[in-house]
């Protein structure tokens, strides 16, 4: 209950949360963003947080509205971290070599890791002092940079 996240029975009465986009990375078709913007006076109230939230509303769109609506979370448990992290232990959703994003980090940690990628050659100075991207499975480790006792 001390939680910022948490749902009390009034809030949200069933015992199953609908699923719902985690973190930054919300991908929506435009069609999506039109049917939630339509029905949105016609939504229950928001539960906390924007994520929830917005799985509550395309379960409304579903369930009430008709809707299909195609979720694709593939790779999700290894592409993103919940947690700056790496060590696993008790931890959901840690950083791993082949995350893509990482929840909830500071600047200081945003430039040590860019700094990382630059040295483990994932990114490429080309012509004109542009910065190339190359693509790679599974990246140099970030842990330096989120973990305290590793040193950085």
């Amino acid at each position: 209950q001390d939680s910022a996240f948490f749902h009390s029975k009034h809030d949200w009465a069933s015992d199953i949360f609908p699923p719902y986009p985690r973190g930054m990375l919300r991908v929506l078709s435009m069609d999506i963003v039109q049917l939630v913007a339509r029905a949105r006076q016609n939504f229950a109230p928001r539960v906390t947080g924007d994520d929830p939230s917005l799985g509550m509303y395309l379960r409304q769109l579903v369930m009430q509205h008709g809707h299909f609506i195609q979720l694709d979370d593939r790779g999700a448990a290894y592409r993103f971290a919940l947690e700056p992290t790496c060590n696993a232990a008790s931890i959901y959703s840690p950083l791993k070599n082949r995350t893509w994003e990482v929840h909830t980090v500071s600047a200081s940690i945003i430039r040590c890791m860019f700094r990382t990628d630059l040295h483990s050659g994932y990114y490429r100075l080309s012509m004109g002092s542009t910065l190339k991207v190359r693509a790679w499975e599974e990246f140099a480790s970030l842990c330096g940079c989120v973990d305290a006792e590793i040193p950085r």
